[in-house]
């Protein structure tokens, strides 16, 4: 999609981060936008400043785990502008650093649900709006862990994988029906997002909470920390280009060329 104006997006873990930055800057392009999050005291934030700069909007309260919901979330937006264009599934969350074994079932279900039931429920809800009209694009958010995999991440890189994978399949289904709708896959190394502090707050019931943990201080990561704005900036030009990979950290190239040598040597 070359001009965006006048355009809808959908934008999910809008309240914070990625999302947020994301959500103001294809407001600031002339779209209108749906932002939706579990939260609603940042998407009345977040409302606030999309008034402020005359930028039309609705939010809509959104767990992406719930088919039903997002069914709604939908629902909501084709009642507020009659059309959706672009849908950026962006909302996860994260675990501390812990050595894969030591995940429990209740763990695994719940961020699973999230990264990837989440955007399996946003592909299934309006991927076929957007092949029906001829017209729109999709931004899955995944991350540098959905390209390379390392001691105590392994849950979160297992999220990751099949949000790349889930986006490369989604664009050769699309080229093999001839649809122009585009896809566009995140793969950021360290934003300064909360998180972190997001995921603690919505941690699944009964299960003990890390103290103290920050991914932003993870010792693993040896990247350079961007903002929020500069990824949405990017996601904003891959919107424009239709360029698939949108890759933040430069720097990181040899650490994921390593991994993928290390396939190809083994043939």
């Amino acid at each position: 999609m070359h001009d965006l104006a006048g355009k809808v997006a959908v934008v999910t873990g809008a309240g914070s981060g990625i999302g947020r930055a994301t959500a103001l800057r294809l407001g600031r392009a002339g779209m209108r936008v749906i932002a939706a999050d579990l939260d609603p005291a940042p998407l009345d934030e977040l409302a606030s400043e999309f008034s402020a700069h005359g930028i039309g909007h609705a939010t809509v309260l959104t767990d992406v785990a719930d088919l039903g919901a997002v069914q709604r979330l939908r629902s909501a937006a084709l009642n507020a502008f009659g059309a959706v264009h672009l849908v950026h599934n962006n909302a996860g969350v994260a675990l501390p650093p812990m050595p894969i074994w030591e995940i429990g079932d209740e763990l695994w279900r719940w961020l699973l649900g999230v990264n990837v039931q989440g955007v399996i429920n946003g592909i299934r809800t309006f991927a076929p709006g957007l092949i029906a009209q001829g017209e729109g694009h999709i931004v899955m958010t995944a991350s540098l862990a959905g390209l390379r995999a390392g001691a105590s991440l392994g849950a979160y890189c297992a999220s990751k994988h099949a949000v790349v994978a889930m986006s490369k399949a989604l664009a050769a289904d699309l080229g093999r029906i001839g649809s122009p709708v585009g896809v566009s896959v995140v793969c950021p190394a360290l934003v300064l997002t909360n998180l972190g502090e997001s995921s603690q707050r919505h941690w699944p019931p009964g299960t003990p909470r890390p103290e103290g943990w920050d991914p932003r201080k993870d010792g693993s990561v040896t990247s350079s920390a961007l903002g929020p704005e500069a990824v949405a900036e990017m996601i904003h030009d891959a919107v424009v280009t239709n360029k698939f990979y949108v890759m933040t950290h430069p720097e990181m190239r040899e650490a994921v060329e390593s991994q993928f040598r290390a396939v190809l040597d083994a043939f």
